[in-house]
């Protein structure tokens, strides 16, 4: 049988001394081994192994994913010692402390440092060092898994310099900006300014280079020279590192320009929100429903990046030129009557002040709304709800969702199976009961009902489709429409409100 140090050595023999740069690697053994390595891989360090019947490789990456080093910086003391310290990683085990050798060009293990609970910062100091001299270094960390090692991906490397009694130079002790924060609008650049200092007066920085990241390269890149490009809305931070890890952060904040008279508008489409164990337990794999804590984060979003949500009639006025909209606008909109979004929903909305639009199918909605229960049996809001909300906060209006058309008729749509006179019929109970909008069941409709639409006394109708925004060249009677699925993340999310 093949062991662990077997197949290690079989790869060290393959790949010599000189191992590419490898995000993340496996080789599967069947019904044995899973051997995984991370990026930039001394090749004296033991390849480890993961048994692959019960690890999969999804599960492999993510465990690597979560064994990262942060804030990773290192200083001289006074003595002829190094000083590396580096924020805890709660998922390791142990950390492996690697020093680079100019001899062999390799980062080599120099200590094993056992990870300790409670502390928020790790620290390990190194002797074997002498003045006058610059050390390379860099963190990996481990964690046992299922009885092998599992190492992540290797930290940033950081530089010390030892500096001699009388040196001119010496390491960074801080960053200095001119700037801290920035709010920039989508395409827009800027490049601020950093100084590093030595906190010594007659010391320079042994080195003056600097490094770049974001933390949220979706919102704002960096380059390698620092200038900053916003590109989408939202905040995260930019990162100059020096040599020995000391940082500057600078909060970008990213808008679009209010100025710039808006082409086309999201309109985005909701369904059934659920409390989080709901949506874990029964419905893990519905796209249609979603988890309370996501819609929650991304309302929050839009209200934190400054989006105006608009309601039917207001689209219908810039739809008909009567009006322009600022280049953040955003139609919020949710289908099908639901109970949970008059108990879940409606309060999210009015807590932020925005507007929605709910679609309601006229049979569904009886007398009084059922009190909520919890659980996951599906229940619709009432006219008693209904009227409350109309009267206490408008800006979340109803409209229809047909009267009885939301349901399968010979595995099709209930549309598809009526005659032009029965779905005008459809529409005029919803124009009776004072609805001036419609969003087509399912979200799409035959050539016959968007005729009886069109000659119905609605004022607009709404479709779907899946990456289209809504333009003023559009159908009045087939407005596009977004769906904001249940299995959404929130870059995704971002991206589909994107709108510049």
């Amino acid at each position: 049988m093949r062991t662990e140090e077997h197949i290690g050595e079989k790869i060290r023999t393959r790949v010599g001394k000189k191992v590419a740069s490898v995000a993340l690697a496996a080789l599967m053994i069947p019904g044995l081994f899973s051997v995984v390595w991370a990026e930039d891989t001394d090749p004296a360090v033991l390849y480890t192994a993961v048994a692959a019947s019960e690890k999969s490789s999804d599960t492999v990456r993510k465990e690597i994913s979560q064994l990262s080093i942060r804030e990773f910086r290192g200083g001289a003391a006074k003595k002829k010692e190094i000083v590396l310290k580096w924020k805890r990683n709660t998922e390791a085990d142990a950390y492996s402390i690697q020093r680079y050798s100019k001899r062999t060009g390799l980062y080599r293990e120099i200590a094993v440092l056992t990870a300790k609970s409670g502390t928020l910062t790790c620290r390990y100091v190194d002797r074997g060092v002498k003045k006058g001299r610059y050390y390379r270094y860099r963190i990996r960390a481990r964690k046992n898994v299922d009885g092998n090692a599992l190492y992540g991906q290797t930290s940033r490397s950081i530089g010390v310099y030892l500096a001699p009694d009388g040196s001119k130079k010496n390491n960074v002790s801080r960053l200095t900006t001119k700037k801290k924060s920035y709010r920039l609008v989508t395409g827009a650049t800027v490049k601020p300014v950093v100084t590093l200092k030595t906190g010594r007066v007659g010391q320079k920085p042994h080195k003056m280079t600097k490094s770049w990241y974001s933390s949220d390269e979706s919102i704002a890149a960096v380059s390698a020279k620092g200038r900053i490009r916003a590109k989408d809305q939202g905040e995260c931070y930019i990162y100059c590192i020096a040599h020995n890890g000391k940082r500057a952060k600078i909060h970008v904040m990213v808008g679009v320009d209010p100025k710039q008279k808006i082409r086309t508008v999201p309109i985005l489409t909701f369904h059934r929100i659920v409390p989080d164990k709901i949506k874990k337990r029964y419905y893990a794999d519905n796209q249609w429903v979603a988890a309370l804590s996501d819609f929650r984060k991304q309302i929050r979003y839009l209200h934190d990046n400054g989006f105006k949500t608009i309601s039917a009639d207001q689209f219908r006025k810039w739809y008909r030129g009567d009006i322009e909209l600022p280049q953040n606008s955003v139609m919020l909109t949710m289908d099908d009557g639901f109970y949970e979004g008059y108990y879940l929903v409606y309060p999210v909305i009015r807590e932020y002040k925005m507007k929605m639009t709910s679609f309601l199918v006229g049979t569904r909605t009886q007398e009084t709304t059922e009190p909520y229960d919890g659980s996951a049996k599906e229940r619709f809001i009432g006219w008693d709800k209904v009227r409350e909300v109309r009267e206490e906060y408008p800006q979340f209006e109803f409209q229809a969702h047909s009267w009885d058309l939301h349901h399968y008729e010979n595995g099709k749509g209930a549309v598809y199976s009526r005659s032009y006179d029965e779905l005008t019929e459809d529409l005029k109970k919803c124009t009776d009961a004072g609805y001036d909008y419609i969003a087509y069941p399912y979200g799409f409709a035959p050539e016959n009902y968007l005729q009886a639409a069109r000659h119905s006394e609605m004022k607009m109708a709404f479709g779907f489709d899946r990456h289209v925004y809504a333009r003023r060249s559009d159908d009045p009677y087939n407005i596009r429409r977004l769906k904001v699925n249940g299995f959404m993340t929130m870059k995704k999310f971002r991206k589909l409100v994107r709108n510049y």
